[in-house]
Formats: C-alpha cells, sequence, structure tokens
C-alpha cells in the first residue's frame, strides 16, 4: 500500500473513530440524565446506543491495528508513534489522534463513574428492600482482627402488616 493511500485510509478512519466517540461521550450524558431523572426506559435505550457505539469503536481498533500491521508497525502507543510520524510530517493525524485518545478517557472515565453510581443505587435500593421486608442485615462488609469478613446482626423490621 503507498502511503498517500494509508494517510488517506487512516484518515477516514480516524473520523469515524471520532464520530462513534462523540456518539458514545453523548450515550454517556443521556445515561447521566436517565439516571438522575430514575428513567428506566431512557436507560435501556441508553445502554442500546452505548453498545453500537462500543462495537464501531471496536471494528475500528480491529481496523486500526490491520493498517498498522500492513504498514509494517505494531499497534501498541510505540508503533502508532511511528507510523502517524511517517505518514504525517506536518502533524494533524498525530493532533487527531492525540484529540481521540484524550475523548476515549474522557468516556472511560465517565462510565466509570457512572458504574459506580449505579452499584451506589443498586446498594441503596437492595437494603431499603431489605429493611422494609424485615430481613435487613448490616450490609457493610466489617472485617475481625483475623482478617476475615463478617456479617453484621439482623435488624428489625421497621413496619408489619
Amino acid at each position: 500500500m503507498m502511503p498517500g493511500d494509508l494517510r488517506r485510509d487512516f484518515d477516514a478512519l480516524l473520523a469515524r473513530m471520532a464520530q462513534a466517540a462523540a456518539q458514545l461521550a453523548g450515550a454517556l450524558a443521556q445515561e447521566r440524565s436517565a439516571l438522575r431523572d430514575l428513567d428506566v426506559a431512557a436507560l435501556d435505550a441508553t445502554s442500546q446506543a452505548k453498545q453500537r457505539c462500543l462495537a464501531e469503536l471496536e471494528a475500528c481498533e480491529r481496523e486500526r491495528a490491520r493498517c498498522c500491521e500492513r504498514a509494517g508497525e505494531t499497534a501498541d502507543p510505540r508503533g502508532m508513534h511511528a507510523l502517524l510520524a511517517r505518514l504525517d510530517d506536518g502533524g494533524a493525524l498525530a493532533r487527531r489522534w492525540s484529540q481521540l485518545t484524550t475523548a476515549l478517557l474522557a468516556c472511560r472515565s465517565d462510565n466509570r463513574a457512572m458504574g459506580v453510581l449505579l452499584g451506589m443505587n443498586k446498594r441503596r435500593v437492595a437494603e431499603t428492600l431489605a429493611l422494609l421486608l424485615g430481613d435487613a442485615q448490616d450490609r457493610g462488609t466489617a472485617y475481625g482482627p483475623d482478617g476475615r469478613a463478617h456479617a453484621g446482626g439482623a435488624r428489625a423490621p421497621i413496619a408489619s402488616a
């Protein structure tokens, strides 16, 4: 493959990846809003949108690795840096690659934060249900002097029918 062809392929690939990353960031923002509003239907829709974006990014990543391989470079950061330097003496591709990785890192951070929030909400709902049903236990994990986890005692229900 000629360097000009590879550069055009990489340029198009970066555009696809940037579009998928932007859509993923949008889906994460919608997910945050749906969580805030407790909108289950919106959460389901954003979950599906996230999966589509991630599938597109994974396909792009496989294509990027193939492009690196065709150019005789590895797909790791060192190989990618060498390839970008070889294809793009002006630095435009390298800047776009840097912007893309920054955007993807922000998406990963947002997704992790959302996972923590979902976990906290799930735990709070489970504890509330257990309390209302009268089989609540101290759900926190405590550790004894020997380092083993042990459960706390049961609480009395707050009401009965």
